[in-house]
């Protein structure tokens, strides 16, 4: 096995995704309650569980439409409220992600592969961290993912070979199930909100997991390792 590329997600790997996660609650919990609906962080916090584990794309709006009884009206009248009332937390960076991606360009050619737009180049610029290979982001496609021809633009657009390339990500419907439709390995980390979500099948289940971002470097070592 060969590993020339490394594709790195955005959310819960590059950015540490807390305090966007916690206004989310707290925004989506106000906007129920005012259209009369008795509702809780905590109830939150379950129904949005409940949409990581069933692998749905979005689980906030998982949780709207769940609680609208999925009335599409109130489904909307409850988005709108709270898009209008939440303001997104400045991006942050994940602890010790930049060592880990000066570490890792020094071996590898690291591609974007997240759901982020060309913002998290100017926060990524701002920490001293020049060491992509291309300036991708997700204003560039017109798809995303679960959809694994997401990952097959990117190969096309940054001219690299998938089968030598290995997808870092935090969620397996997400990062993991794509990669391995195209024949990729992967290593899955569980480091976010996502760390709850099983494996249904061997088909979803990552070529390795870990536990922590700092762990990656190392973590592509044992890979090729195991699959000599």
């Amino acid at each position: 096995m060969k590993i020339e590329t490394v594709l790195i997600d955005a959310g819960g790997i590059i950015l540490d995704e807390t305090e966007y996660e916690e206004s989310c609650a707290e925004h989506i919990t106000k906007a129920i309650n005012h259209f009369g609906i008795s509702y809780k962080e905590s109830d939150y916090r379950h129904d949005y569980k409940e949409g990581i584990i069933s692998f749905c794309p979005q689980s906030r709006q998982y949780v709207i439409w769940k609680n609208a009884n999925h009335n599409l009206t109130m489904y909307n009248k409850i988005w709108n409220r709270f898009i209008n009332e939440w303001k997104r937390p400045p991006l942050k960076l994940m602890s010790g992600i930049k060592s880990v991606l000066l570490d890792l360009s020094n071996q590898y050619s690291l591609i974007l592969a997240g759901q982020y737009g060309a913002e998290i180049y100017n926060l990524l610029e701002t920490n001293g961290i020049n060491c992509f290979s291309n300036s991708l982001s997700q204003d560039d496609f017109t798809i995303t993912k679960p959809d694994s021809r997401y990952l097959e633009q990117i190969a096309i657009k940054s001219n690299i070979n998938l089968h030598n390339a290995v997808m870092i990500g935090d969620r397996i419907d997400n990062d993991i199930i794509p990669a391995t439709q195209l024949g990729m390995k992967s290593i899955l980390v569980r480091s976010s909100v996502y760390k709850i979500q099983q494996p249904r099948t061997p088909t979803e289940t990552p070529s390795m997991t870990i536990d922590s971002v700092n762990e990656i470097p190392q973590s592509i070592k044992d890979l090729l390792i195991r699959f000599e």
